[in-house]
């Protein structure tokens, strides 16, 4: 009985988390300029979408941006982690733990404004690799922690 109202709570809840992705993906066919009102099924947008040269460089952006970060917070995170477990204990190791978890307590949103004054207020130029840095640091803690525990599991 448990399991089946366990079931029911997450799959109630799952419907709930992906509902507005799944009726903005439902609108994104609408024939209507305005996603109001349901006009009918169009792939024009798409269309539109892909001659747009603005949202294609944008999107272009978006990805180098994402494999950069990736690739940087993939390294410094393993780098951290294996200096978190694989090396003799040493004073400070638990401080230093969880000064590294501490950037999952606060929203994204918070990080990446006080990463922005902290760029602005040192002086460096606000560009793409900035851009890229900063999305590393937000994603670094979460590859610390899952790299850390496989390590812990070896």
């Amino acid at each position: 009985m448990k399991s089946k109202w366990l079931s029911f709570y997450a799959a109630a809840f799952y419907a709930f988390l992906y509902m507005p992705l799944s009726v903005m993906f439902f609108f994104s066919f609408n024939d209507a300029r305005r996603n109001v009102v349901w006009r009918g099924f169009t792939f024009k947008w798409y269309g539109v979408l892909l001659h747009d040269a603005g949202l294609l460089g944008a999107l272009l952006t978006s990805l180098k941006i994402a494999v950069l970060a990736s690739l940087l917070a993939s390294v410094l995170g393993l780098l951290a982690s294996y200096a978190l477990v694989c090396r003799p204990p040493r004073f400070g190791r638990a401080f230093y733990s969880s000064w590294l978890n501490a950037p999952l307590l606060v929203p994204e949103i918070v990080m990446g404004v006080g990463l922005l004054s902290f760029f602005v207020r040192i002086g460096v130029p606000l560009n793409f690799w900035t851009l890229a840095c900063a999305h590393a640091m937000i994603a670094l803690p979460y590859t610390i922690g899952s790299v850390r525990a496989r390590l812990l599991s070896l």
